[in-house]
């Protein structure tokens, strides 16, 4: 892979966006106890809070929305066909925030003060501005995976139409901006899959990331002590992305199978807490909702254009940004509600854990309905990853 200034900057603004993004999100978590105390609030409130900067920006498309958007197009169209190795491993960078960042506001609020700790992260989050610095948008994807002749049917590549060993109706159909942008769901039905999971999954992300300190600290825990839990589950995650990373590169692991087995572990993590709270629990919990979590990430985000053409790729982008952030949203407003009324982690874990479900079997109907992906052709170098055959 040869690599060239453009590349470079796409990698380290996407690297630099996911650092800072998923890092103060999940440091949240350290002050969110303290400032249900502070206002005397309810922790749908203050969830609500915490996630409205972000989720509210994917809906919109400004602040961490716009760089979101910016940074994985730049992505794309800088790599082309290598996209989905280099998205997944610029999610390390995810795992490196989560790991550090909690603890750092940790040690600044118990030092110092809160108002010291937000204005650090203020500051921090701030340098986000820089991943303007590292964004070349060049109008002209290096992508070739997108005929140039196209008919009014859509048609095949000289190459495969006389192949008489490819089935036609396995060869994608290349759309030609005719059909209008909200064609991307009827046009590319393993994105509907693929973005139904997404939307699922990044709700009970951003409720794992938010309340998981918050329960060390409702089991007794001191601050100090259950700010690690951020940490073992970052670590979980970087053990998943160099563990996952491999089987992907050896195709080893076709992409609805990879999004079924994280899914189903990550149903399982959250309903232990149903039958036991316990510190350990909570630490197996952390490390494997954290492993899972970063198998499931990587892959989902990273096949977005193995599953819709290059016509759709920035709608698939702008529409799942949307979607998520509104239900990331609500799924962190509904998390704090139901701790609210029960007054026990214990149930708004196990809502996760009915959230888990619902995806393992979104999962379970893509897998068994998935096919050659619409995009890429047989025998070309991703086919694979969409072939659960």
């Amino acid at each position: 892979m040869g690599l060239n200034a453009r590349k470079i900057h796409s990698f380290v603004g996407r690297c630099l966006y996911l650092f800072l993004l998923n890092g103060t999100m999940k440091a949240y978590g350290v002050i969110l106890e303290r400032t249900v105390s502070s206002f005397q609030t309810n922790h749908a409130m203050v969830g609500f809070i915490f996630t409205f900067q972000t989720c509210l920006a994917f809906m919109t498309g400004l602040g961490f929305g716009m760089v979101n958007f910016v940074t994985l197009v730049c992505l794309k169209d800088a790599f082309g066909k290598e996209y989905p190795t280099v998205f997944t491993v610029t999610v390390f960078s995810i795992y490196v925030g989560i790991c550090t960042l909690p603890p750092l506001l940790e040690y600044l609020t118990r030092n110092f003060s809160e108002s010291v700790g937000m204005l650090f992260f203020g500051g921090l989050t701030s340098s986000l501005v820089i991943s303007g610095i590292f964004t070349e948008v060049n109008g002209e994807s290096p992508s070739d995976e997108v005929p140039e002749d196209l008919s009014s049917e859509g048609t095949m590549d000289a190459d495969v139409e006389e192949d008489d060993n490819v089935p036609v109706d396995r060869v994608r159909h290349a759309c030609d901006g005719t059909t209008g942008r909200f064609s991307l769901f009827t046009e590319h039905h393993e994105f509907v899959f693929l973005f139904v999971s997404f939307i699922l999954n990044f709700s009970g992300y951003l409720s794992w990331s938010i309340y998981l300190v918050p329960y060390g600290e409702y089991l007794g825990l001191d601050s100090a002590t259950a700010v690690w839990l951020s940490t073992i589950g970052g670590i979980g995650g970087l053990f998943g992305k160099a563990s996952g990373l491999p089987l992907l590169r050896r195709k080893c692991l076709a992409i609805p199978l990879g999004v079924l087995i994280p899914t189903i572990l990550l149903a399982v993590s959250y309903g232990m807490t149903l039958f036991q709270d316990g510190l350990g629990i909570l630490a197996v919990m952390s490390i494997v909702s954290g492993y899972c979590l970063s198998i499931w990430g990587c892959l989902v985000q990273a096949m977005i254009p193995l599953t819709v053409c290059d016509y759709h790729f920035n709608d698939a982008i702008a529409i799942s940004a949307f979607f998520s952030g509104a239900a990331g949203m609500m799924g962190v407003i509904f998390t704090g509600a139901v701790f609210d009324v029960s007054d026990s982690y214990r149930y708004s874990f196990a809502m996760l854990a009915v959230e888990g479900l619902v995806g393992t079997v979104v999962s379970l109907m893509w897998y068994w309905s998935s096919s050659v992906s619409p995009v890429n052709k047989p025998g070309t170098e991703n086919s694979h990853l969409l072939n659960s055959e």
